[in-house]
């Protein structure tokens, strides 16, 4: 065994073994969204940021690439919070729920004469016509499964935390999917992020 695997084997040991967990509902959404290779990547990226120095810094740079700059409310606050991974993964999750939930209230506003409604599940049965089928149900899993926990549920599951590293790391890859497709159907969307 190389020394690289021997040092990999001994960091996996020590750390804390609910960091590599990843809930039924956060991995099922992202086997249906992220391709293959995204999923692979997610998993590269969450080793990477189990260790700390060079390699978790990396990981870091590449989710803040990913997730962009704006809107810088709440996008600003994930970056920031990215370099305390594994901690603060409540608020990271919270915040990648309110910018969802932020681009489906601008197309409520926009689809309903500035009528919207202040939860991101309510906004969604909204626009139930508006958003095409099979991207609204993935949405309304999210909502539930990731944003109303994130905000609302504050027992931990038997868990230190009540969500993982690595759940963040799919989670922000499955947010900047549906960020980039409400994008491309909605170019309003785009431009009220760009702004």
């Amino acid at each position: 065994m190389g020394l690289l695997k021997i040092i990999y084997n001994f960091m996996h040991r020590t750390i804390e073994k609910e960091w590599l967990e990843l809930g039924d509902d956060v991995a099922s959404l992202a086997r249906d969204v992220l391709s293959s290779q995204e999923f692979e990547e997610a998993e590269k990226l969450t080793n990477d940021i189990i260790f700390k120095g060079e390699r978790k810094s990396q990981a870091i740079k590449n989710l803040q690439g990913r997730i962009g700059v704006r809107p810088k409310r709440p996008i600003y606050y994930i970056n920031g919070l990215l370099p305390n991974l594994p901690g603060s993964t409540r608020d990271i999750m919270r915040y990648l729920g309110d910018y969802i939930d932020r681009l489906v209230k601008w197309i409520a506003k926009e689809n309903h004469r500035g009528s919207i409604y202040a939860s991101l599940g309510s906004n969604l049965r909204s626009l139930k016509g508006v958003i095409p089928l099979d991207f609204q149900k993935q949405l309304v899993r999210y909502d539930k499964n990731i944003y109303v926990p994130a905000k609302h549920d504050f027992d931990n599951h038997g868990r230190k935390h009540r969500f993982t590293p690595r759940e963040v790391v799919f989670t922000i890859m499955v947010t900047v999917e549906f960020g980039e497709k409400l994008k491309a159907i909605f170019p309003s969307v785009r431009q009220y992020v760009e702004r």
